[in-house]
């Protein structure tokens, strides 16, 4: 996989970052006494599944969907999606007016998937086994019909959404000596970094998988400042632990964003 041939700047996320504080509620961050406490030091966690759509995706469907112009709006939007970005955009949609949004999903995807995608509006199309058949006839539906697609991650302003995150961490925790980030298609990771690296270059962020079958490549030119590994004990073992209740425990501010 290529890196982006247009990393997002940081003055992209910092307008991201505008154009969310309009829309999003703030997420929290939470520390977890069983969790330091097994590991060693003061962990928090950033709330991202407490968004209006469940995930952090909405981030970047919203700063994308800003940048459209009339025209394109009218045209409406489409993308591939078995999940959390396909809600995100349906729900970007939303806030802009109610464009049309039409959403690709493969033939497998789970009904309750589907049943929360069309609740949001949006029309669902589904085509192929997989995720890359279900791209692959978004973008054909794209070129027909002069809809914009939305990438899930390869997009300078669903990067820069993205990493509005790192934004809020600097704000709030600036002692912070390194930020963990699970890892997918690299959207998340690379906004972050490249605001780690351009803010606090001498903070650590790392991305993760758990099990992943190969090493996973950078999406957004991000330097030295990222690395990448795997989950492993003692993480796994007291992540699995940390859970239950919540306890009355201190939170940093109202999230930044």
């Amino acid at each position: 996989m290529e890196a982006l041939p247009v990393a997002p700047s940081l003055t992209q996320i910092l307008e991201a970052r505008r154009i969310l504080r309009r829309v999003l509620p703030p997420t929290l961050l939470r520390t977890f006494p069983t969790l330091n406490r097994r590991l060693g030091g003061q962990v928090w966690l950033k709330l991202e599944a407490w968004q209006p759509t469940g995930s952090f995706k909405v981030r970047g469907a919203l700063a994308w969907m800003a940048q459209r112009t009339p025209e394109e709006r009218a045209r409406g939007v489409v993308t591939a999606s078995a999940g959390n970005h396909g809600l995100a955009v349906a729900f970007a949609a939303q806030v802009y007016g109610g464009i049309p949004a039409t959403v690709f999903v493969p033939e497998t995807a789970a009904p309750n998937k589907i049943r929360a995608l069309e609740a949001w509006g949006v029309r669902c199309e589904r085509k192929g086994r997989s995720y890359s058949e279900a791209h692959a006839a978004a973008m054909a539906f794209a070129a027909s019909t002069g809809a914009c697609y939305i990438h899930a991650y390869e997009d300078p302003w669903v990067v820069a959404g993205q990493g509005t995150i790192a934004l809020g961490l600097l704000e709030e925790l600036p002692e912070a000596e390194a930020v963990l980030v699970p890892v997918g298609g690299g959207g998340l990771i690379g906004g972050i970094a490249l605001v780690f690296r351009a803010l606090a270059p001498t903070s650590g962020s790392s991305a993760c998988r758990l099990r992943p079958p190969q090493p996973w490549p950078l999406r957004c030119g991000t330097g030295g400042s990222m690395r990448i590994t795997r989950l492993a004990p003692p993480w796994q073992t007291a992540w699995r632990g940390a859970w239950g209740p919540w306890p009355r425990i201190p939170t940093a501010g109202p999230g930044g964003r």
